[in-house]
């Protein structure tokens, strides 16, 4: 039984603030930032880079949703 009239459910809730939110953007961001450019002074090219500061943003967003996790 729906408690929908049109037997539809509802749109799930976007959930993309919410996560924003919740992985402390602007250390992941800074983190990010920082650990790139040490990678260009440290001679990396612009694909090099480009990866570092994928894999570190990728890091910082997992460590920040954990942490919101746990608190």
């Amino acid at each position: 039984m729906s408690l929908h009239p049109s037997g539809v459910s509802p749109r799930p809730p976007f959930r993309l603030p919410v996560l924003l939110r919740s992985c402390h953007l602007e250390p992941a961001l800074a983190v990010t930032v920082f650990v790139t450019a040490l990678a260009v002074a440290g001679g990396r090219g612009a694909a090099g880079a480009t990866l570092v500061a994928g894999a570190v943003l990728v890091g910082q967003l997992s460590v920040g949703w954990c942490n919101d996790a746990a608190d």
